[in-house]
């Protein structure tokens, strides 16, 4: 979640939203200048004599403003740029954002530009303005729950998908997330298989600036034969492995505890949310040390199994 972006990144920006005529520009420069402000495209339409030059103190090529929750935009004010006048003339600066005005969460290209008195451009400056708001889109849907929304807001878990067919996209449930600013968010899935039938399935929800990510596990090909309890694992005691996973966020090292009358020993294999296996190894029943420290924070899934059965549950590593 750094907030941060590259120039390649804004110039891909800046470049969508001009075909989408979604630049915004205010109205405080006359016709003529406006025009110029429309239809520049480079250092091509300045004037000859570029003898003028606008110098902002910001290294990283973008102010940011934290926007008010409620408004989602806030009133935006900057240092203003350094003009360096070789022209020997009189000079009319132009800009297409005033201090103190207000902006709502969005991206802007702040222009400053320089006249002669034939309104020849002869310099040009822009930064962007980012104005962000600081929460991530929520999913929406029963049963989504929350490992620590404190510290780690992003990530949602939902509710298991069991199935007797083969895996199919048109299992999964359709999941939505609602942003404070943005309003409805259409999410991007990915799908990693953690075994044969058995899948992690993530929905990303990004607002622009932060993405958030509501997981669930899929279960393909199974049989109902022994029926699921109200905690998504086998009913019949016999065949169910208990897990639990503390603590949760793990800081280093967790403790797993497995119980089962069917096996004692299991094969466990954590992965990463991409489906990289980044820890294999056998645990038994009771606690079990799960080292930890060497992972990258994120969200993760260990899968345990057994000569009859799985279980699957995710872990934050903070």
């Amino acid at each position: 979640m750094k907030h941060g972006r590259t120039e390649e990144y804004y110039n891909e920006v800046i470049l969508n939203l001009k075909e989408k005529k979604m630049i915004k520009f205010s109205s405080l420069a006359s016709s003529a200048m406006l025009l110029a402000l429309a239809t520049f495209t480079g250092p091509n339409l300045l004037a000859q004599d570029q003898c003028a030059t606008f110098d902002f103190q910001n290294e990283s090529g973008e102010i940011t403003f934290l926007a008010d929750i409620d408004q989602c935009g806030t009133l935006v004010s900057w240092e203003e740029p350094i003009l360096t006048n070789e022209c020997d003339i009189d000079l009319t600066i132009v800009t297409n954002f005033e201090q103190g005005q207000f902006l709502e969460t969005g991206y802007y290209l702040l222009t400053y530009q320089a006249f002669d008195g034939m309104e020849n451009l002869v310099g040009q400056s822009e930064i962007y303005l980012d104005v962000f708001d600081d929460k991530v889109p929520v999913p929406q849907g029963e049963d989504i729950t929350q490992e620590n929304p404190i510290e780690f807001p992003q990530y949602f878990d939902g509710p298991a998908v069991y199935s007797e067919d083969d895996f199919s996209m048109d299992l999964l449930p359709t999941y939505t997330a609602i942003d404070n600013c943005a309003g409805e968010v259409q999410g991007e899935i990915s799908v990693v298989e953690l075994e044969e039938d058995t899948r992690s399935v993530i929905w990303e929800f990004s607002d622009g600036v932060f993405t958030s990510e509501l997981n669930i596990l899929v279960y393909s090909n199974y049989d109902f034969t022994n029926s699921i309890d109200e905690n998504g694992s086998f009913a019949d005691s016999n065949a169910k492995i208990g897990m639990s996973v503390y603590p949760n966020p793990i800081e280093d090292r967790a403790t797993v505890k497995l119980d089962s009358q069917s096996s004692e020993v299991y094969e466990v294999t954590v992965y990463s949310m991409t489906g990289k296996i980044v820890i294999s190894e056998e645990f038994s029943n009771g606690e079990n040390l799960l080292d930890a420290e060497f992972l990258p924070s994120g969200m993760y899934t260990i899968l345990v199994t057994n000569d009859t059965t799985s279980i699957a549950e995710r872990f934050i590593k903070k």
